[in-house]
């Protein structure tokens, strides 16, 4: 009889701490293009993920063991949902993700169904953390970034006439045109056509002789990387106009589609080697382009948030770890400093770049 008991409280003690280095373990989901248009885009931001959780496994800087279990949305938003719910399923404690807002909007809205924590690194479509309440984000949003390439427009550019090219199947480059349209002409700014293209469309040419007919002295391109290809075909067709676009630009693919060969160009992106804080992750040291891996420090600071947040809670219970996010002050990461508002964007500075024959450098930040 006492060699039962022993053995039954031997068992007892095993679940015990099975179970307490089962609560331990963070699922961390990450919603991103693996297959598909934007799978070259997105590599950037699971490198970030990968890089920040090694970061936090090698320096024992968490309690937690994190685990990364990625979601392909296959570049569309009805993937990004499909994933979300893989997510569900898998019972992560939080998702990371996505890079395209209309990806993000998807799976948002399963993630505020479920009452599990989302955090986009890079998605700045306002309506956004509109969803609900579990969904936050680490960058700044449109509603500032359309404001600030205005303002630029105007201002520094001293542009008064402006045509808009609007990629009509994305929500990012539509509700940032919004934006642009609004500040642009409330400082007194004349949009003299918004011409409207598709994402997969191979064939410009037609919308870019509507642009040199109405002669203006600048273009507004708030796409992704499909505007390299505009501009590729625009220097092509021997145009000196002066593109501005948003921080769609900031990725490599943007470049390797064209958008290099830019006369002058300016565009807007979440951070710079000027900023500093390369050396905290290695994988940053030999970057040649300050504006090519916004997604990937993003996606860094994403997870530490996230790591910061559980700590601070004490739990990786899904209520728990939203509240942390949301109470979230004066969190220091690689893009700046990070406070969460009540709507749960954090202000941050936009870096304007430039671009001219091939060179990219730094302009300027500017803070909200």
């Amino acid at each position: 009889m006492r060699m039962i008991l022993i053995w039954m409280c031997l068992l007892t003690l095993s679940a015990q701490v099975t179970k307490a280095g089962e609560s331990k373990v963070v699922k961390i989901g990450a919603i991103f293009a693996v297959t598909g248009s934007a799978s070259k885009d997105n590599h950037n931001s699971l490198m970030g993920m990968r890089a920040a959780i090694n970061k936090l496994k090698q320096d024992h800087l968490w309690d937690y063991h994190p685990v990364l279990q990625i979601f392909d949305n296959r570049s569309t938003p009805i993937g990004a949902k499909i994933a979300a719910d893989q997510a569900v399923k898998a019972g992560v404690t939080a998702i990371i993700g996505s890079e395209w807002s209309s990806h993000s909007l998807a799976a948002a809205k399963v993630a505020q169904a479920n009452q599990i924590p989302m955090i986009s690194n890079v998605s700045t479509h306002p309506d956004l953390t509109k969803i609900g309440d579990y969904i936050f984000r680490v960058c700044f949003t449109d509603l500032f970034q359309g404001k600030v390439l205005a303002d630029f427009a105007y201002n520094r550019l001293k542009a008064r006439r402006a045509v808009c090219l609007v990629n009509i199947t994305s929500p990012y480059s539509i509700r940032l045109d919004q934006i642009f349209q609004k500040y642009f002409q409330r400082q007194g700014g004349q949009i003299l056509l918004r011409l409207k293209y598709k994402h997969n469309q191979k064939d410009f040419k037609k919308i870019l002789k509507q642009v040199q007919k109405s002669k203006p002295n600048l273009v507004f391109l708030p796409g992704h990387i499909e505007s390299g290809k505009i501009i590729k075909q625009a220097m092509e067709m021997g145009m000196e106009h002066v593109f501005i676009g948003g921080d769609g630009w900031s990725d490599p693919e943007f470049f390797h589609n064209g958008g290099h060969a830019l006369n002058q160009g300016y565009f807007t992106t979440h951070w710079s080697k000027k900023m500093g804080n390369i050396s905290l992750i290695p994988i940053l040291e030999g970057i040649q382009q300050s504006n090519d891996y916004a997604g990937l420090v993003l996606a860094y600071d994403a997870v530490m948030l996230l790591a910061d947040a559980i700590q601070r809670a004490g739990s990786i219970h899904h209520a728990k770890v939203r509240t942390a996010l949301a109470e979230t002050r004066a969190f220091h990461g690689l893009t700046g400093v990070i406070t969460m508002n009540p709507e749960r964007n954090p202000p941050k500075p936009v870096v304007i770049m430039k671009i001219k024959k091939d060179q990219i450098t730094y302009l300027e930040t500017i803070a909200p």
